[in-house]
């Protein structure tokens, strides 16, 4: 089986959690790549993680949790640097972000060479904060661009429009990225963010006009839309009683990237050809995983075995 590699921020989501005296906040592990990688692991995945990881004690859980859900460390780095905190605000029914990550391990992650790991038909996914700020931002997109060339690239923008100062700059590093990339997974808000007032559909016909194969949307509830050179396909999100959303998009792509690596459909060559109704199995099995994580609290995906129970559940 293919591998994946996630390359990113590790950091810890500070989640409210209720109390006799109001509202405390618990730390969780989370970040994008990070959750990602969890969640490809536990979808069947083989996965390695690419961080920078502080040696403070939130450090220490970061590391013990990529361990517990077997996702590769040999690329992880750690630094004296602190942790990025994250704290999260769910009152408005969709997650809001306070980040604290200036001088932070993740700002100062440096990647392996480009070229030293990773084959046709393995995965990289770069993605959110990590592309915001230097010197990290510019080390991780250079690496991407550079690793294109042998394996599959897959960008999650994940934008947090109030980290980006230097939108310009923001922007072109992203259009860089997605100028190489075979895969793209973006929200409908992250799409209103890069590029504004563009449909869905003419994002993805502009980006499989180029080197992209699949371009996926997500629209929450309203469930997920994908796009490939010869097919596209909605799927429509399962009902569920919400707990919260935090990382359901984190989910939704890391359970894609597996899926993709168990069916040997993860080549440019593969994902170029891939048809309706594989395309749909694929989304099924991701936008369903991300419904699961959105009936837990903060980012928790689900496993291989809990997804395919939940599908035959729905489908019955």
């Amino acid at each position: 089986m293919n591998s994946i590699f996630a390359c990113g921020e590790a950091l810890m989501d500070m989640v409210p959690t209720p109390t006799t005296a109001g509202c405390s906040f618990r730390p969780v592990p989370g970040g994008c790549p990070y959750n990602s990688a969890i969640a490809a692991a536990r979808a069947g995945g083989s996965v390695h993680f690419i961080g920078n990881i502080s040696t403070d004690f939130f450090g220490d859980k970061l590391v013990e949790q990529l361990s517990s859900n077997d996702v590769g460390l040999d690329h992880v780095t750690r630094s004296g640097r602190p942790t990025t905190l994250a704290f999260v605000d769910l009152q408005a029914g969709e997650a809001r972000y306070a980040f604290y990550n200036n001088a932070s391990a993740n700002v100062n992650l440096r990647p392996p060479v480009a070229g030293s790991i990773g084959a046709s038909g393995d995965i990289l996914l770069v993605g959110s904060i990590s592309l915001i700020k230097s010197p990290a931002s510019d080390r991780i997109a250079d690496f991407a661009v550079k690793s294109a060339n042998h394996m599959t690239l897959a960008i999650d923008p994940n934008v947090r429009s109030g980290m980006i100062s230097d939108r310009r700059t923001w922007s072109a590093r992203m259009e860089r990225l997605f100028g190489v990339a075979s895969i793209v997974r973006l929200s409908d808000e992250d799409l209103d963010f890069v590029r504004p007032g563009l449909s869905a559909e003419d994002f993805a016909a502009d980006l499989l006009a180029g080197s992209a194969a699949l371009v996926v949307v997500t629209r929450g509830k309203e469930g997920s839309e994908a796009f490939a050179r010869n097919c596209r396909v909605k799927v429509r999100a399962p009902q569920i009683e919400v707990v919260d959303t935090v990382g359901a998009g984190d989910t939704l792509i890391g359970s894609l990237l597996a899926w993709l690596c168990g069916h040997d459909i993860s080549t440019r060559k593969a994902l170029a050809s891939i048809d309706r109704d594989a395309l749909h199995s694929l989304m099924t099995f991701a936008t369903h995983a991300a419904a699961l994580n959105c009936t837990r609290n903060g980012c928790n995906p689900p496993t291989r075995e809990e997804i395919l129970s939940f599908q035959a559940k729905v489908d019955s």
